[in-house]
Formats: C-alpha cells, sequence, structure tokens
C-alpha cells in the first residue's frame, strides 16, 4: 500500500536515481513513464473523485479532541464508538490489540464516547476518561481506558474514584468530572453519533464504513482491506490525507435510503436508551404507560403495608431530592388506604450526592429490619438534607439497636455500593423514564405526575384486573 510516507520516498527515488544515472553516463529517459504515474501531493482540500466500491461511509470527524493511537497520515483510521459498561463493548480493548498489532503504522485508532442510558456512573466513568486525556494527553486516555476496563463492567463511584487517584488526577478534578464539567464533550460525541447512526456500543467506523458490534477478524480483515484500497485511490489523485479525503465525499447523517453496513460483525450492541426528562417531579412519563416493564420485586428490601399483597407498588426514590419529600407523604396515605391488599417496596434511585445516605439506608435493614429502616428513612426526611457523613451518622444512632461502628465499616469500604447500584441498573434498562420518585404499579408506570390521585387510579386498576 501506498502511503504518504512511501509517496515521499518514491518521489525522493524518482530524483536521486536519475541523477546517478546521469553522473553513471546513462540516459534517465527510460524512467520519465515509471515518474509520470505518481500523481503529485495535492495541497488544500480534497478534489478528486470518491471511490467506486459500493461502500456506504460516514462522515465521522477527526480532530485534536479525541484520543487517539497512531499516526495522524496513517490511510486507515478506526472510529470507535463505546462504553466501558456495555458486557459487548468489553471486547473493544482485545479488538483494537488485534489490530494494532497486525496493521502497525497502517492504522490510527480514535475513540468517541458513547455513555448507555446516561446513568450517572456511564457518564461519571467517560467524564473521568476524559479529564484524564485533558490532564495527562493521549496516554493518559488509554491509561484509563485499560483500568475501567478491567473492572468488566463492575464501576461505581468509589471505583471510579480510587480509578482516578491511581491514574494520577486530584480530588478536585475527580469531583468535578463527577459533577459533569466534562459534559459539553460527551453530548458532542453522542450527537455525531445520532448523526451517522449508531444505535449501540460498540460500534465501529473503518474509513468511514459503519461496522456495529465486535467484528470478526474475518469481518474485520474484509473491512480494512476495503478502506486501504480506498486509501490507494484517492492518494493516487494527489491526495495527502486518505482520511480526510475520503470525508470530502462521505455522508454527512443517517439516512433511511442509505444502504446498510458492508459489513456486519457477529455480536449486537448494548442500544441506547432515552434520556430522562430534565423535570423529576412533573413529568415522569414512559413512553408505554400500559407496559409491563418486568421490573420484579427483590427477595430482600424494605417495605409497608400487606406481606402477602394482591399487587406490589414499588417506589424508587432518594433522600436527597426535593420531589421526594411529598412523596414520603402521598406513601403515608396510600398506606393507610390500601394497606391490607398492597405491598410498598422501597428501593433506591438516589441523586449523586445522595448515595451515601443510600448505602447507610441498606446498612441499618441488614441490621435492624424492616422498623428500623422506616425510622432511619423518617429521620433523614426530617429537617434539612443530609450532606455531612457526620450529621448521617447522628441520625443513624437515633435507631434503636443499630451498631454505629459496623455501619461506619460498611461506608467506609462501600460495602452497598453494589446494592444500591443494581436498583438504579434494574429500573434504567427497564426503559422506564424520569427520576426520583418513580412508583411502579405491578410493573406498570403511571403516566402523569405521582400525585396521590394518579396512583390511586393505577392501583384500582391493577387491583381490578
Amino acid at each position: 500500500m501506498r502511503s504518504p510516507k512511501g509517496r515521499a520516498q518514491l518521489r525522493c527515488l524518482t530524483v536521486l536515481v536519475p541523477l546517478l544515472l546521469v553522473a553513471c553516463g546513462a540516459s534517465p529517459l527510460g524512467l520519465q513513464a515509471a515518474e509520470m504515474t505518481t500523481a503529485p501531493v495535492v495541497e488544500g482540500p480534497y478534489v478528486g473523485p470518491a471511490p467506486d466500491d459500493g461502500v456506504v461511509r460516514y462522515r465521522v470527524p477527526v480532530t485534536a479532541a479525541q484520543p487517539t493511537i497512531g499516526f495522524d497520515t496513517a490511510p486507515v483510521t478506526v472510529v470507535v464508538f463505546a462504553d466501558f459498561r456495555c458486557p459487548i463493548s468489553l471486547q473493544v480493548p482485545s479488538t483494537l490489540e488485534r489490530i494494532t498489532a497486525r496493521y502497525g503504522e497502517d492504522i490510527r485508532i480514535v475513540w468517541r464516547h458513547f455513555p448507555l442510558a446516561f446513568l450517572e456512573y456511564d457518564r461519571a466513568a467517560a467524564s473521568l476518561a476524559t479529564a484524564a486525556f485533558r490532564y495527562f494527553g493521549h496516554e493518559g486516555f488509554w491509561d484509563a481506558q485499560r483500568v475501567f476496563f478491567s473492572h468488566e463492567g463492575d464501576l461505581g463511584y468509589r471505583v471510579l474514584e480510587q480509578d482516578g487517584l491511581q491514574l494520577g488526577l486530584s480530588e478536585a478534578a475527580i469531583t468535578a468530572s463527577f459533577y459533569g464539567v466534562h459534559n459539553e464533550a460527551i453530548e458532542a460525541d453522542l450527537a455525531l453519533a445520532a448523526r451517522v447512526g449508531v444505535r449501540g456500543t460498540p460500534t465501529f467506523f473503518i474509513n468511514g464504513e459503519r461496522i456495529p458490534g465486535n467484528p470478526s477478524e474475518e469481518v474485520l480483515a474484509s473491512a480494512i482491506e476495503r478502506a486501504r484500497n480506498a486509501a490507494d485511490f484517492v492518494y493516487e489523485y494527489g491526495a495527502r490525507d486518505a482520511y480526510e479525503a475520503l470525508m470530502v465525499h462521505a455522508q454527512p447523517e443517517d439516512r433511511e435510503s442509505a444502504a446498510p453496513p458492508t459489513s456486519t460483525s457477529d455480536e449486537s450492541t448494548c442500544e441506547q436508551r432515552p434520556p430522562p426528562p430534565e423535570m423529576s417531579f412533573v413529568i415522569t412519563e414512559s413512553p408505554r404507560p400500559d407496559h409491563d416493564f418486568g421490573i420484579l420485586e427483590p427477595t430482600s428490601a424494605p417495605f409497608r403495608g400487606s406481606p402477602t399483597p394482591q399487587i406490589v407498588v414499588q417506589v424508587f426514590s432518594g433522600f436527597h431530592c426535593a420531589p421526594c419529600r411529598p412523596a414520603r407523604a402521598i406513601l403515608d396515605e396510600l398506606v393507610v388506604e390500601f394497606g391490607e391488599r398492597v405491598k410498598f417496596v422501597f428501593r433506591h434511585y438516589p441523586r449523586l450526592d445522595g448515595r451515601l445516605a443510600a448505602e447507610a439506608s441498606v446498612e441499618v435493614f441488614e441490621q435492624v429490619g424492616n422498623a428500623g429502616f422506616w425510622r432511619f428513612h423518617d429521620l433523614l426526611f426530617d429537617g434539612p438534607s443530609v450532606h455531612a457523613r457526620s450529621e448521617l451518622e447522628r441520625r443513624a444512632a437515633q435507631v434503636d439497636g443499630l451498631d454505629l461502628s459496623r455501619l461506619r465499616q460498611a461506608l467506609d469500604r462501600g460495602t452497598h455500593t453494589r446494592k444500591v447500584q443494581r436498583d438504579i441498573d434494574e429500573l434504567a434498562f427497564s426503559g422506564v423514564r424520569g427520576q426520583s420518585p418513580i412508583f411502579i404499579v405491578n410493573g406498570r408506570h403511571p403516566q402523569g405526575a405521582p400525585t396521590i390521585a394518579t396512583l390511586r387510579r393505577a392501583i384500582l386498576r391493577e387491583l381490578a384486573r
């Protein structure tokens, strides 16, 4: 394959060899034909034609704002949209290693973020990786990618915080990442993904050719061979940068009439979920109001009402969200009205600043059971929101029978981080949209704000089924 480096070497030879021949008394005329077959490199934007190879290419720009491996002048550019937690994306590092090992300097790898489900921890991982890139450059990002993938999807804030410190980030930089300081860069990647038809993670673009999932060796080799041939084509028309030249004629966005991907992978992708609305109390509608989202009652969770109910209402809530306070009064009223027929189960769906309180409540439940949990629940909602750990422990100390030293140990070790995360995961991956509080009535998400009237209607409808 003739890369820009190879083309420069060829031009050098076409000058030096004739000179040597003249010096030796030979005529250089026999080299004129070979010299003429190499088109001069064109300065400025590419103006030549597109390869007529039947490949649908999408315009996926590459700038200095994306982490890369390889030379900018590599004839083949592989852009990957991926997430650090999707089970299928866990294979991305090995795929990229195979590519770089086999093709060397002919390949440039570019990363684009595609965090799933707009969950805090997915965004947090992408944001923390962006911080590593901005502080420590390309090497810093790929170090972060390696560390994050080593957890095999088991990411949470405590894990990410430890990883950030290991990578050399300051506590201030880590905190800023968690609070969305790099959201603009992530949003730009997501917007581009939407334009070029990315539906899930991972999705590869090989010189603009879209390949969803993890490509097999055969699919990968075929796609890269087409990419190399396309690069050769534009080099022959004077392109200095093969990727930029191919992007000139690439489709700027996915069109319904566009041909399907030339190559398909053996794997599916983790599909993206729609983001929840910004409002947490007024707008919590799901796209399918009468759909059973399949959110099962956990085997052990705090509850109020009947232990042997006709229906189950799951309340996904947190201790720091303002709308969760009036929801507490709604729950009290519903328990009085339907307590003999309905079981109201508490599930965790905290904001970022309420995760420690959620973990503390799990430990309280495990130590002193249902009554102790609801006592702690009420203590957290009485008075201002608890942000300091010392205040959290002070209120916990008012729960009868609680071993405060065991609570502190659980918080120090992050014993219940995963359990809180499972509640968040289950709701998010079910397809339910909204933020806490969210009421799930027998697997269904009632339309409208969670008022006493809307919830009463939903409960009565389920009891009548």
